[in-house]
C-alpha cells in the first residue's frame, strides 16, 4: 500500500487483521481451556508455546496494521519521501515479507532450518533498522527529507523491525518446539 496507494489492498489486509484477531483470541480460550487439564510435561510446554505463537501472530497484524495507518496519514498529507527512503523502505519491507513468509512456513512444517533462516534474517534487519536511521537523519539534516515524512518513515521501520521481532520469537518457538 505504501507503494501503490491501492485502496484495495488496505481493505483486504485490515479484513485479514479481524481474521487473525479473532483466531487468536479463539485459540488462546482453547489452550487455556485444554490447559486446565491433566497434560504431560510436554504437552503443557506445547501448549504455552503455542499460546506465545498465537499472540506473536496476532501482534504482527498489529504492526501491518500500523504501518497502513501511518501510510493512510502520509498519502491523505501528500507527505514526500525521497527515493532513497523509498528504496530503504522496499528493502526492509521485502526482508521482513521474506521471514514472515518463511516462519510461517516453518511453523506448518515444524522446520527448524526453516526458523534458523528467519532468527539469521533479524539480525540483518535489526542492523538495517539502525543504519536506515542514521542515513534517514542525514537526509533531514541536510533538508533532503521534512520532519513529517522523516516520522512516518522512523516508525515504519521501527514497525518492520518489530515485525521481524515478532517472527523471530516464532522461529524460536519452532526451534524449541522441534526438539520435544
Amino acid at each position: 500500500y505504501f507503494f501503490t496507494a491501492d485502496e484495495e489492498k488496505v481493505l483486504h489486509a485490515q479484513m485479514e487483521e479481524e481474521i487473525v484477531n479473532e483466531l487468536e483470541k479463539k485459540i488462546t480460550q482453547y489452550l487455556v481451556k485444554i490447559s486446565q487439564r491433566s497434560l504431560s510435561k510436554k504437552q503443557s510446554n506445547q501448549a504455552s508455546i503455542y499460546l506465545q505463537i498465537a499472540n506473536d501472530v496476532e501482534r504482527i497484524g498489529d504492526h501491518g496494521d500500523n504501518i497502513i495507518e501511518l501510510t493512510q496519514y502520509a498519502h491523505a498529507h501528500g507527505l514526500p519521501f525521497s527515493d532513497e527512503a523509498r528504496e530503504e523502505i522496499r528493502t526492509m519491507f521485502d526482508l521482513t515479507l521474506k521471514s514472515c513468509e518463511l516462519v510461517f512456513t516453518a511453523l506448518e512444517n515444524l522446520d527448524p532450518e526453516m526458523a534458523k533462516q528467519v532468527i539469521e534474517n533479524e539480525e540483518v534487519i535489526d542492523k538495517m533498522e539502525g543504519e536506515f536511521r542514521k542515513s534517514h537523519l542525514k537526509r533531514l539534516n541536510t533538508g533532503e527529507c521534512g520532519g513529517s515524512s522523516g516520522v512516518i518513515f522512523l516508525d515504519i521501520i521501527g514497525n518492520l523491525e518489530r515485525i521481524s521481532d515478532h517472527c523471530f520469537n516464532i522461529a524460536q518457538a519452532i526451534k524449541e518446539d522441534a526438539y520435544y
